[in-house]
């Protein structure tokens, strides 16, 4: 197994790493299930693995006790990972609970690399760092030795990315990073290399996406003896800086396939062969950023990247599948999501700006069709009403007539977080109130509200808005009831849509 530097930690960690998110789902239902996922923890730590990876709801909430079972009688040392999240760790004292209760389960006493988990944006990232908030717990609970090294854990922009490396307030991170979006990253691992942070990454294989679609990934083996998966895996791995590739593993030829991998140096340069090799079938971009002088000032490389993704499966959404109504809603949704989500475009309309001047064009390495591909989107986002001024016009009219104060959201969440900072930040006159169902949560703040009961939702609103995606049916089933008491229940999405705010 090869090691490195965890930035400037001292600490030596396994250039693979292991994840706690895909043990078997049959594994997760009794005792003895959970036994077999503990045993498989150990294998890893024999054959040489020393990073562990976890969060409180992986592996259906049980990745924690999960690792605890495994910890009692480890075969090697070992580091952990583990996270708090801001919508439900909200305060320093928050996070000090949640520490106190990680290393009651894991039965350790301290946690390695603890992460500021799943900053999806600079607002999330703002409300860690403010004053009492997750951050400041973190410190604290460093200062008792409860942790080591605090971290972050992001599925935000390029740019929001860049942010919070070169704030100097951590130590690491962990980061999306592969072969269908290393170009898009790649800024920001440089910066983090530059920092000397320790630099993990999860989805080396797109979660999956790459091992399920071997015949547009072939130019990543670099060798006979390598699978798709190895050769991804080596890929991530080669670039300078990253520490350690972090793997969902639930079979032990899994564990066995992927020590392999990274028992040898995965090969000086082998990133700038697979630049050169990408993309040969003429159907992906590879990101060589040839065509970024666009005199529209289109990010086309962006846009580009994000259209690759029309090639495969419907990516899922915080860990479900969606239940789209067709191809044409599948291709929508991963190409725009990818393009939000990656580099935070979101089409200011549906009209292409391209003038099809050619420039990209001409410069394209893999001769790609640009200006077609730059229509295709603007159709994607046309057919599904995904753009700026589409979504400011659905919220409009979903409040229309409506006094600024008698508006509701329900439920509370991470979609309805990015929904009220999108509020906040477009319609800022509106004073909307935020219901849950969840007891616990009630008199508790989210997203900057103070969560309320249903049941003081007929006197305190005329407009209800549902922003749940996946269950907005089944709520709207469980609320329309209210319409009889005057309460106009409304489902921010339609059928054809894709998500807003991810």
């Amino acid at each position: 197994m090869i090691y490195r530097q965890y930035g400037k930690t001292g600490k030596n960690v396994s250039a693979l790493g292991f994840g706690s998110i895909r043990f078997r789902a049959e594994d997760l239902k009794d005792e003895d299930g959970l036994w077999r996922c503990a045993e498989l923890v150990r294998k890893a730590s024999a054959l040489g693995v020393n990073f562990f990876d976890v969060a409180p709801v992986y592996a259906n909430g049980f990745g924690e006790r999960i690792y605890g079972m495994a910890f009692r009688e480890m075969p090697n040392p070992f580091f952990v990972s583990n996270k708090s999240i801001i919508t439900t760790d909200k305060t320093a004292d928050d996070v000090r609970r949640r520490i106190e209760q990680q290393l009651a389960i894991m039965g350790v006493e301290r946690i390695t690399f603890y992460h500021m988990w799943s900053i999806m944006n600079g607002e999330h990232y703002q409300r860690v760092m403010m004053k009492g908030g997750p951050y400041e717990g973190a410190l604290r609970a460093k200062e008792e030795g409860l942790i080591e090294h605090i971290c972050f854990s992001t599925h935000a922009n390029a740019d929001e990315n860049l942010e919070m490396i070169q704030s100097g307030a951590f130590e690491g991170m962990i980061i999306s990073f592969n072969a269908l979006n290393y170009s898009t990253m790649l800024p920001a691992i440089q910066a983090a290399e530059a920092r000397k942070m320790g630099i993990a990454v999860m989805n080396p294989l797109c979660g999956g996406m790459i091992t399920k679609n071997p015949q547009y990934f072939e130019y990543l083996m670099q060798s006979g003896d390598e699978t798709i998966a190895t050769a991804a895996l080596r890929f991530v791995a080669s670039f300078p800086g990253i520490t350690t590739a972090i793997s969902g593993m639930g079979e032990e030829w899994e564990i066995i396939q992927n020590v392999a991998a990274l028992s040898a140096d995965p090969v000086s340069g082998r990133n700038e062969l697979v630049r050169q090799s990408a993309g040969l079938n003429n159907q992906l971009c590879t990101g060589c950023g040839y065509c970024s002088d666009c005199p529209e000032n289109i990010s086309v490389a962006d846009y580009m990247q994000a259209y690759n993704m029309r090639l495969f499966p419907a990516l899922e959404y915080m860990g479900r599948a969606l239940n789209f109504t067709g191809e044409s809603q599948i291709k929508a949704n991963n190409v725009l999501r990818t393009l939000r989500q990656n580099s935070g475009i979101v089409p200011k309309n549906t009209e292409n700006p391209c003038v099809k001047c050619g420039q990209c064009e001409e410069k394209c390495t893999q001769h790609l069709p640009i200006m077609s591909f730059l229509d295709d989107i603007s159709q994607m986002a046309a057919k599904h009403e995904y753009s700026q001024t589409q979504i400011y016009r659905r919220i409009a009219d979903a409040f229309a007539k409506v006094p600024p104060d008698r508006i509701g959201i329900y439920p509370t969440g991470v979609y309805t977080d990015a929904f009220c900072i999108f509020l906040k930040e477009n319609f800022p006159d509106m004073k909307v109130k935020l219901f849950d169902k969840n007891p616990d949560l009630w008199g508790k703040e989210s997203a900057g509200l103070i969560v309320m009961s249903p049941q003081e939702i007929p006197e305190q609103v005329d407009v209800l808005l549902i922003t749940h995606y996946l269950y907005q049916g089944a709520i709207y089933q469980e609320l329309c009831h209210l319409e009889q008491k005057g309460v106009r229940v409304v489902k921010l999405h339609k059928d054809g849509d894709i998500p807003y705010f991810n």
